[in-house]
C-alpha cells in the first residue's frame, strides 16, 4: 500500500471515530434531555427517542 492509500485509510479512521463519538454525545444529550434525536431512516424523517441506559425506545415516530 502506498504513502498515499495509507494517509488516506488512516483519515478515513479519524473520521469514522469522530463521527462516532458525536453520535454517542447528540444520544447523551437527547437522553438527558428528553429530546428526540431525528434522523433519516426508512426514507422518511424519525424521531428516535432513548432510555436512560442510550437504547433506542419505543415511541420513535415519523415526522409529518
Amino acid at each position: 500500500m502506498s504513502d498515499d492509500q495509507c494517509k488516506k485509510n488512516e483519515l478515513a479512521n479519524l473520521a469514522d471515530e469522530a463521527f462516532l463519538d458525536a453520535s454517542k454525545q447528540v444520544i447523551d444529550i437527547a437522553r438527558r434531555t428528553g429530546t428526540p434525536v431525528i434522523v433519516w431512516r426508512d426514507g422518511a424523517i424519525k424521531e428516535l427517542y432513548y432510555d436512560s441506559k442510550g437504547n433506542e425506545v419505543a415511541g420513535n415516530r415519523h415526522v409529518d
